[in-house]
């Protein structure tokens, strides 16, 4: 009844804690990744101030309109020649509005070009945004694949510990009954405990390789476990097709693209310094004053001046005023020639920044089919030696239960079976591995 109770109590607690961890699937996890990414969400934000210099760099092409609008008292005495000296003494308030506006008809060209300008840098953190998911999409993608091996290990490693203990508890029984020396016991559970080591090693692991991932994902606290990353069938490929493809696709060589062009569209704003501009202007001026007091040579003027409203003088004293004027620079100690000559060679070192990029995503396609090609063979290699491997354990567990082989040679076959399945599960992900790479390399990488 009691070990009733307790196997009922094991049972509820280990339900409660499966129930507790969230199992999450790539997708899930990756939704995660690009919520929390401290580099996506820098790119977002490239992304929205790009969207903003493009609605300010069109709105250059409206006009702009200014008020001012000011409240002034003076008092004082001050010498006004008009036709005779006069000496004028006055206190009084005032209030004057200004607002005027100006319009460029002709700058040439530089807004225009900055609207070229400013879209193409939209473009280009666009561009970055993307090529940071794929970088996400890859990195997480590797991550998964090494919880995928570590699970396999611990598979492998648990079977194998599984088959110590199975032979410990036979030799047990063999030597009770005489049938064994205890020597061979004792070999065989000092076996068995270093085969529980490396179960216990393997899922270390694991459970350290979780806990980096939990944390790159920044996610709550709580238990977490991810499924496994789906099969994908094995391909073929050919060097130059991917080659060709990657110029095509690659986010980051499109980004340092569209930069070399944004730059090539400065030069016409720089040389529109030089250029004619016209700009037509217009706006009007009213002003009104109340006199507290104005004594004009001894004599107080305000007994013979009868004072509008202060509000009547700002409607009735306006100012209308209209203009066109025209800048032209003509020279301005080759500044402007040097500034050009400046972008340009910013454009060229792009332009080797293109270059560079294209030989190192030839360098790394060359190199990650190499490691595929190389992958596969080892996959294969792999598969034959752990055929042979388990033939020779069975041959060894025979002749050891016939009594015509030493404990050791069996050791020794388990060993190297156990050690094959491990490079049969190394060599698997390492194909799937560069799979990946090859996909990131060639920019075809998909959410």
């Amino acid at each position: 009844m009691k070990k009733g109770i307790l196997f009922l109590s094991i049972w509820c607690c280990a339900t409660t804690l499966l129930a507790q961890t969230k199992v999450l699937s790539f997708q899930e996890a990756l939704q995660m990744a690009i919520q929390q990414n401290v580099g996506i969400k820098k790119a977002q934000n490239n992304v929205e101030a790009a969207k903003w210099d493009v609605y300010g760099s069109k709105n250059l092409f409206l006009p702009n309109a200014t008020f001012n609008g000011a409240f002034n008292f003076q008092s004082g005495s001050n010498l006004l020649t008009v036709a005779t000296p006069s000496l004028v003494a006055s206190t009084y308030t005032g209030l004057n509005f200004q607002a005027n506006s100006n319009y460029v008809l002709a700058d040439g060209g530089a807004r225009k070009s900055q609207v070229l300008v400013s879209q193409k840098t939209e473009e280009v953190a666009n561009s970055q945004l993307i090529f940071t998911r794929q970088q996400i999409i890859n990195d997480l993608s590797l991550a998964f694949l090494q919880l995928s091996l570590d699970r396999r290990l611990i598979e492998i490693t648990t079977q194998n510990w599984q088959l110590s203990q199975e032979r410990d508890t036979i030799l047990t029984g063999l030597v009770k009954a005489g049938l064994r020396l205890p020597n061979e016991l004792y070999q065989q559970q000092a076996q068995t405990r270093l085969d529980e080591q490396q179960v216990i090693a393997a899922r270390n692991v694991l459970q350290n390789h979780k806990i980096f991932l939990i944390r790159r994902l920044n996610l709550p606290a709580g238990e977490y476990d991810f499924q496994e990353l789906p099969e994908e069938g094995v391909a073929s490929f050919s060097p130059q097709s991917l080659v060709n493809s990657a110029y095509t696709k690659r986010y980051d060589l499109l980004t340092l693209k569209q930069q070399r062009e944004a730059i090539a569209l400065r030069t016409p704003i720089i040389q529109a310094n030089l250029k004619p501009q016209l700009v037509a202007s217009g706006g009007l001026t009213t002003a009104g004053r109340h006199l507290f007091q104005q004594n004009i040579n001894g004599t107080d003027a305000l007994k013979t001046i009868e004072q509008r409203n202060i509000i009547r003088q700002l409607g009735n004293q306006v100012n209308v005023y209209a203009g066109l004027s025209l800048v032209w620079n003509i020279f301005d100690r080759n500044q402007t020639k040097t500034a050009v000559a400046k972008n340009r060679i910013e454009e060229a070192n792009r332009e080797l920044d293109i270059l560079d990029r294209q030989d190192q995503i030839r360098a790394e396609i060359n190199q990650a089919l190499t490691d595929y090609e190389t992958a596969q063979q080892q996959f294969t290699t792999a598969q034959a030696q752990l055929s042979a491997a388990q033939a020779a354990f069975e041959l060894q567990q025979g002749r050891f239960q016939n009594g015509l082989a030493p404990l050791v040679d069996l050791f020794v076959a388990q060993s190297a079976m156990a050690s094959a399945k491990i490079n049969v599960a190394r060599a698997g992900i390492q194909v799937r591995y560069q799979q990946k790479l090859i996909q990131f390399y060639t920019g075809d990488i998909q959410e």
